[in-house]
């Protein structure tokens, strides 16, 4: 019985041992990223600017290659819309906007001067850019039988 005792004492002692330290060290640890994690995940998502955002936005209503995108950027000497300022990024969804026109229209001025009337006109009166973009494609190919 003394062996039995001793291989259940050892058992017990052996299992017991390794767990308590592990227990008591893990979940501090484990804790504490967890705190840590939560905070780095907040700040991910706001890292997007908003400049970004906005390209991403009119581009992808637009179907608008992404490659032309970032050639655009490129010969600006830039990566990312982050880095342009807001006359920039008007250019370059101004830019997107007439490329989309561009079988749309008689002449390409008819274009500017729609896009001008229907896109910037309605965002200084208050329509989000990606609505009175909408509007003004829709417009568009509502025109193009007439064209025709």
């Amino acid at each position: 019985m003394t062996a039995d005792e001793d291989n259940d004492a050892e058992g017990a002692s052996t299992s017991q041992k390794p767990e308590q330290p592990q227990n008591n060290i893990r979940p501090r640890k484990e804790n504490q990223q967890y705190r840590v994690q939560p905070t780095k995940q907040a700040v991910t998502p706001p890292s997007i600017s908003p400049k970004d955002l906005r390209v991403k936005e009119v581009r992808t209503l637009l179907n608008y290659p992404l490659d032309l995108v970032k050639e655009w950027l490129h010969s600006r000497n830039v990566t990312s819309p982050s880095e342009l300022d807001s006359v920039q990024i008007d250019e370059l969804v101004k830019t997107m906007c007439l490329a989309w026109a561009g079988n749309k229209f008689g002449h390409p001025n008819h274009a500017v001067n729609s896009y001008q009337k229907h896109v910037i006109d309605a965002v200084l009166q208050g329509v989000s850019e990606i609505e009175a973009i909408q509007a003004w494609m829709e417009g568009a190919l509502a025109q193009l039988p007439e064209l025709n």
